[in-house]
């Protein structure tokens, strides 16, 4: 069974444009060797019941920089066309000992364009 490392996820609210592409890169793991472990991140609705309205894995949005640490989110154009209302996100890493960590966690806003 996977553990977690207990370190607190940094709080970071994203603000999407729909049909815009949003990456952003998570460095504060630099020294560490990420090869072969995993990633994912899920954007939910604040819903009730929440609805799952993107995730991304490594391979499909998320790539890991090896031996540099760094981990790149790439949320795609057609992703953020699809959001249309505020949701929350968290992105974890799965190390290959099985620890989980939570690195971010926070609101995503869409933000829409004045002029059409």
């Amino acid at each position: 069974m996977a553990t977690a490392l207990g370190t607190e996820a940094t709080r970071l609210d994203l603000v999407l444009q729909p049909g815009a592409t949003l990456i952003f890169n998570v460095s504060d793991r630099s020294g560490v060797d990420l090869t072969g472990s995993a990633a994912a991140l899920a954007i939910k609705s604040r819903a009730r019941f929440p609805v799952e309205l993107v995730a991304l894995s490594v391979g499909s949005g998320i790539s890991l920089g090896g031996t540099s640490g760094v981990i790149t989110v790439t949320i795609s154009a057609a992703q953020s066309a699809a959001i249309s209302e505020i949701g929350l996100y968290d992105l974890l890493i799965t190390y290959t000992d099985g620890t989980v960590d939570k690195l971010r966690t926070g609101t995503v806003n869409v933000k829409r364009p004045v002029t059409l």
